[in-house]
């Protein structure tokens, strides 16, 4: 009778260790982005251009150059006016030779992300992280037609960019149905760019939110050994 006694208040403790383990992790996936991170956009309109739709389905985009290694965490496309998408909207990262390295789509449910420009914003949507090593690569995102649906990119317009070196527009028009496909690229300057459209973005760890985290689950934790006498 002892020996059971004995048997079953260890099994309970253990049961008890697994309960918390089981909170614990439970609270960490469900922490918000924006309470564990912060997105930087590695391309920022800082005014002039227009908004544009095309007449027929296209992909618009830009080409760039790095040279240190970046990882990129989330890809982004410009929303016009800070207004609902009307189409959901496929986006492309490539190396210069075509290879394509990864795609995401761009919905409402994208993460919205403020913008210099106050005419509009980013809605960035996570993807697993992608080393770029030193080279050149390209955007682009499928635009959607002003018949079947489509969203306003942002056209002759001015940007900055950080930790890459914007090289030229790209697009390709008129395509027969709304696909992501590399574009044709060559001309504009940061001065004059053209087709935002598609952007990309680093993912940093955000102090206050991970501090505020981290206490809450040491207070929560500490409080439960207590009372479970653990």
């Amino acid at each position: 009778k002892q020996y059971l006694t004995s048997f079953l208040i260890k099994e309970s403790a253990m049961c008890d260790r697994r309960s918390v383990s089981v909170l614990i992790l439970a609270m960490l996936l469900a922490v918000p982005l924006s309470l564990s991170a912060d997105i930087v956009p590695l391309l920022d309109i800082t005014g002039g251009g227009q908004a544009a739709e095309p007449l027929a389905d296209a992909v618009g985009g830009w080409a760039f150059h790095i040279d240190a290694p970046i990882t990129i965490a989330a890809i982004g496309l410009w929303d016009e006016g800070k207004l609902p998408l009307n189409i959901a909207h496929q986006v492309g990262l490539w190396q210069s030779d075509q290879t394509l390295l990864t795609v995401a789509t761009i919905d409402n449910t994208s993460i919205p992300v403020a913008s210099a420009f106050s005419g509009g914003q980013w809605l960035f949507t996570e993807i697993s992280p992608v080393q770029l090593q030193p080279g050149d690569y390209v955007m682009g995102a499928v635009w959607g037609d002003a018949i079947f649906g489509a969203d306003p990119f942002r056209i002759n317009t001015v940007a900055v960019t950080s930790g890459i070196s914007y090289t030229s527009a790209c697009a390709v028009f008129l395509l027969p149905s709304p696909e992501l496909v590399f574009p044709n690229c060559g001309g504009g300057s940061l001065s004059d760019a053209s087709f935002f459209g598609p952007n990309l973005a680093v993912v940093t760890p955000e102090p206050g939110g991970v501090g505020w985290l981290a206490c809450s689950l040491v207070g929560i934790v500490a409080a439960m050994r207590r009372r479970l006498n653990l």
